[in-house]
């Protein structure tokens, strides 16, 4: 009767052993279906998510583009989704309510009224290089000449020391396109002047790329767009090199500022929240590598900047026989070199010389 007894337990124990068996097992299949769900729903969500829309001419693209998109996803923005647009095609999206901001290489055209609707907000400044073939034994370019050239009234190399042999000007065949534009506007004092290029290209990507193959073309990029390209030379003007420091110091003549467009009625949190990750100060290595310089790092230049371009008219108003003065063409009111002492007494004062900024870049990058 005992072994019976013990029979009997030793089976409704076993009963008891696999029924708490399969009741884990059961759990651990429902834990595992509850994950794969909440999963599934993460990544519908996600899939769904709409990236902000930030449509882009060729020089922003190229100067800031994926510092932009790295920046905005590190912060927690999520995806930005840039788009190639002519100048013009870029702003005209942000005004449908189809992108959400716009980076281009110019500022607001005011004779075209819808642009008069948008917010422009400089973001960093650039400069405006003349390139021209590796080979070309000409190195520097006058402003008045450079005009002329412009103007189609300079035609052969040998008039800028060159070799007898006709200029072929390059140029972006696009509208009021931003590089082209802020040449012309310094050059003439507007955007829209017609010029004497006898080649059109589809952005500053494509114009680099003709121009290393003719000996005998020149046209207009950025810094921060040519500078690494060594299939091209940059180049100096005035007799100054185009650098990040030179282009900061007001030295060289032709700056240019980047922009950040958004509208200025609904505000645009998006471009807002983009304008303070390109404005970060952890961006300025990455900037300075480009030969970028953030518009809060070049603020006495920000603040001349319109008389800036009073004083290249007025460079282009002498006559191309009569010699310039040093003094028009020296910077006004631009920042002194670290280390300059001034000394003032009444109105005049004095600068002692101080030893030049280096540039502290990193190498040139291979995004080009």
């Amino acid at each position: 009767m005992a072994a019976s007894s013990s029979s009997v337990e030793q089976g409704l124990g076993a009963h008891v052993r696999r029924a708490l068996m399969q009741r884990s097992n059961a759990m651990i299949q429902f834990q595992r279906i509850m994950a794969f769900c909440c999963a599934l729903l993460l990544a519908v969500s996600g899939f769904g998510a709409k990236a902000q829309q930030v449509a882009t001419d060729a020089a922003a693209r190229r100067a800031l583009g994926d510092l932009a998109v790295t920046a905005y996803a590190s912060d927690g923005g999520g995806k930005l989704a840039l788009g190639d647009y002519a100048t013009i095609a870029a702003l005209d999206r942000v005004l449908k309510g189809e992108s959400d901001a716009a980076l281009v290489a110019r500022g607001v055209h005011t004779l075209r009224a819808t642009e008069l609707e948008l917010t422009f907000t400089p973001l960093v400044w650039d400069g405006l290089v003349l390139i021209t073939h590796l080979k070309n034994p000409v190195r520097n370019i006058g402003l008045r000449q450079l005009r002329d050239v412009y103007a189609g009234k300079i035609k052969n190399w040998k008039e800028l020391g060159g070799t007898d042999a006709p200029i072929n000007l390059y140029s972006v065949a696009g509208p009021l396109d931003g590089v082209e534009y802020e040449l012309r506007r310094a050059l003439y004092g507007y955007g829209h002047v017609p010029i004497a290029a006898g080649r059109w290209y589809l952005n500053t990507g494509s114009l680099e790329a003709a121009v290393a193959l003719d000996a005998n073309a020149i046209a207009v990029s950025s810094l921060s767009n040519a500078f690494a390209n060594k299939q091209i030379k940059m180049l100096n003007l005035e007799g100054v090199v185009p650098s990040r420091v030179a282009v900061r110091r007001g030295e060289y003549l032709l700056a240019m500022p980047i922009y950040l467009v958004s509208r200025t009625v609904p505000e645009n949190p998006h471009a807002a929240r983009l304008q303070r990750l390109i404005s970060a100060e952890s961006l300025t290595r990455s900037l300075h590598a480009r030969k970028l310089t953030p518009i809060r790092d070049a603020s006495l230049l920000t603040k001349v900047f319109d008389h800036r371009r009073e004083q290249l008219l007025a460079i282009l108003a002498v006559p191309p026989e009569q010699p310039l003065s040093p003094d028009l063409l020296a910077p006004q009111e631009i920042e002194p070199r670290p280390g300059t002492e001034t000394a003032v007494s009444g109105n005049n004062a004095s600068m002692a010389p101080a030893a030049p900024e280096t540039e502290i870049d990193a190498p040139a990058s291979t995004r080009h």
